[in-house]
């Protein structure tokens, strides 16, 4: 129950599948994450280093949502270097417009 005057702090959480897929195989916060490190980064295994999470798993969540969502993410460029394909591209920013969208629609709420 609220107390009067306490202010919500809303989070919203996206999460992008095809049908009735397992979440953690989908476009999800953490994967977004990779992708964004990869733009910025130029690599996988650099975007895996700043989200604090293991190469492996960061390899096995774009590939499951590769799987999930029946498209590449990214392109191997050798030597550890990846790029965003631009169906990725598109995807994170639909993803991004929609969640600050989401965000901003929830703020308002709890005003």
């Amino acid at each position: 129950m609220l107390v009067q005057g306490q202010k919500l702090d809303p989070v919203v959480r996206l999460t992008l599948r095809k049908g009735e897929g397992d979440e953690r195989f989908s476009f999800n916060p953490s994967v977004a994450e990779l992708c964004r490190g990869v733009r910025s980064r130029g690599s996988l295994s650099a975007a895996a280093y700043d989200a604090q999470m293991s190469y492996s798993k960061a390899w096995n969540l774009i590939k499951g949502a590769e799987r999930s969502l029946g498209v590449k993410l990214l392109i191997s460029q050798g030597q550890g270097g990846s790029l965003l394909t631009p169906e990725c591209e598109a995807i994170l920013e639909a993803y991004d417009k929609a969640l600050g969208d989401l965000q901003d629609q929830a703020d308002l709420l709890v005003g």
